[in-house]
């Protein structure tokens, strides 16, 4: 067995593994669950150069999909389940006219958290009308990091270049969390919405304004006055909004 192959073994028993432990898992256990077989590979193994690897990457991907994506769905289930059976806090008690449109704002504070807010959108309510519902979902970087240089020490791999010039070996993947980010909250979004038969419509924006402002029941972009109002009134939304620009 050489790195690559064990890259490919350990990416096929995370996608099969019903026993995989998102937040304990050992990578060298799970590749060889004994001493003795460890033993045996470590005495096979010759030493390899970080970039002469295929099958890192996906291996990456992997450990973003089962051991970083499912506390972060979870979360986001949670906080929509409130916001689509309406469990917002209004100003006036017992407010008659519930919210209709909402914005979804999160920002994303890397190697560390998301945070997220759905609030009444200010296209078509006053800012206090209710407090927003929010969800600080803190993202643990290190174990997988540590895992992953646990493997590759176990490994014979050098990856000391590439570690003198990036915080993480799975940089890019880390990277892109964000933006596949997107795509999760759109999912947790509709699977709430239909299930609670809501009829709440919601727009997303990044805070920090680096991404396109999104339609929620669509994913289709929403940067301009007319892409909101016309999406509302075209889902038979009568209220009519307070403003006259985005």
């Amino acid at each position: 067995m050489d790195a690559k192959e064990s890259f490919k073994i350990l990416t096929q028993l995370i996608k099969e593994g019903s026993n995989f432990d998102e937040k304990n898992f050992d990578l060298v256990t799970m590749l060889a669950p004994t001493e003795a077989e460890q033993k045996r590979i470590r005495d096979q193994l010759k030493k390899s150069d970080f970039y002469s690897l295929s099958g890192f990457g996906k291996l990456c991907e992997t450990l973003v999909e089962y051991a970083i994506f499912p506390h972060i769905e979870r979360e986001l289930m949670k906080l929509f389940q409130k916001v689509h059976n309406n469990n917002f806090v209004y100003k006036t008690k017992n407010d008659e006219s519930p919210l209709q449109v909402v914005k979804v704002i999160y920002k994303y504070y890397f190697h560390y958290e998301f945070y997220i807010i759905t609030e009444p959108h200010d296209l078509y309510y006053k800012w206090d009308k209710a407090k927003g519902i929010k969800a600080n979902i803190e993202v643990d970087y290190d174990h997988t990091e540590e895992q992953l240089e646990k493997l590759l020490n176990f490994l014979k791999v050098d990856y000391s270049e590439y570690k003198e010039n990036y915080d993480y070996l799975w940089v890019e993947e880390i990277r892109d969390i964000e933006y596949r980010f997107e795509n999760l909250v759109i999912k947790c979004w509709n699977t709430n919405k239909q299930e609670a038969n809501s009829r709440l419509i919601g727009f997303m924006l990044e805070g920090t304004g680096i991404s396109d402002n999104l339609n929620l029941d669509n994913k289709e972009a929403a940067n301009t006055y007319e892409n909101i109002v016309n999406y509302v009134k075209g889902k038979g939304v009568k209220i009519k909004p307070i403003k006259n620009k985005f």
